[in-house]
């Protein structure tokens, strides 16, 4: 069975999993054979490894990453039932639930948040010998937008419409984040959107090679933020990367943990007594983790009224 970490008596534990739909195995029969939890990550994320711990001390079964290029693809994976578990950007997954991700793709309605569990900074790099200091000076310049059909490119074109700009009036390039980062320094793009969880090597390597931060901020990024509530004011620290001399204001979107409603209960709930056990770090606490932009799984919800009620 699975194993309840916090406040939960062995009899209470016992009941829960029979309700929701555990095996419940007679006293000296061996439990039956669990299939591996299978977590949908982006090619460009770092393996989740909190999430991985947390999986397997609250579950004791296997778990597989599995890579997509991009969280739509992820979201698809989660959809088409090849994987139990996923972390997504913010805004695919609300684009996903309301069927405005892909219009020829109906509303995912089954997706369900379980956690916010980072956040997406994103970038904008330009190199060394671009003279830019906004996003209104792009006009004309090459600009890397972020792979084809990812989140990225819709913020990226969302920011530059919100100042004017067309993809008309800039060159277009839909690169993933590594390849943007090389062309910034070899001069090939001369611009680049990049969605990173900060500090990040890639954008390290791009800052040592000669590009430096833009920020996205201001009354234009404001009233985009109001039409679209899932970008988030953020701040780069200063020195975060080489040679960045004060801190940067960007916009960020936040990176969620998701599954499909059906998930196991059990499963959900003993994870996030795991995830947030006390004495653990998680790259997000426990008063932001309800941020999804989705409806929470029921399970999630019962965890986080549990955590209310207990403080």
């Amino acid at each position: 069975m699975f194993r309840f970490l916090m406040g939960v008596s062995a009899a209470s534990a016992l009941t829960l999993l029979c309700v929701t739909g555990a095996n419940c195995a007679k006293p000296g029969q061996p439990p039956s054979p669990r299939k591996p939890v299978r977590v949908a990550l982006r090619a460009s994320t770092s393996r989740p490894g909190r999430i991985e711990a947390a999986l397997l001390q609250s579950t004791g079964v296997k778990v597989e990453i599995v890579e997509f290029a991009g969280s739509r693809a992820s979201i698809e994976g989660l959809r088409r039932g090849s994987t139990e578990l996923a972390v997504v950007t913010s805004d695919a997954s609300y684009l996903a639930f309301t069927g405005q991700l892909d219009e020829s793709v109906a509303p995912f309605d089954k997706l369900r948040g379980i956690a916010v569990v980072n956040m997406d900074t994103l970038h904008l790099m330009v190199g060394k010998n671009n003279p830019s200091n906004s996003i209104s000076d792009l006009r004309g310049s090459k600009v890397s937008l972020g792979p084809p059909t990812s989140a990225t490119a819709l913020v990226s074109e969302l920011l530059l419409n919100a100042h004017g700009l067309t993809l008309d009036d800039i060159k277009g390039e839909r690169l993933a984040n590594g390849e943007a980062a090389k062309q910034l320094i070899t001069g090939k793009v001369d611009a680049a959107f990049l969605p990173l969880v900060a500090p990040n090597a890639i954008a390290t390597e791009a800052a040592r090679g000669g590009a430096r931060l833009l920020e996205i901020e201001g009354p234009l990024v404001e009233q985009l933020r109001l039409q679209h509530p899932f970008l988030v004011r953020t701040l780069l620290p200063h020195g975060t990367y080489p040679g960045q001399q004060k801190a940067i204001r960007t916009i960020g979107v936040d990176l969620l943990l998701v599954c499909r409603a059906d998930l196991d209960d059990t499963l959900v709930y003993s994870f996030l007594q795991a995830y947030f056990a006390p004495g653990t770090t998680t790259a997000t606490d426990l008063d932001r983790a309800t941020a999804v932009s989705i409806p929470l799984h029921r399970a999630a919800s019962h965890y986080y009224r549990e955590r209310e009620l207990s403080r």
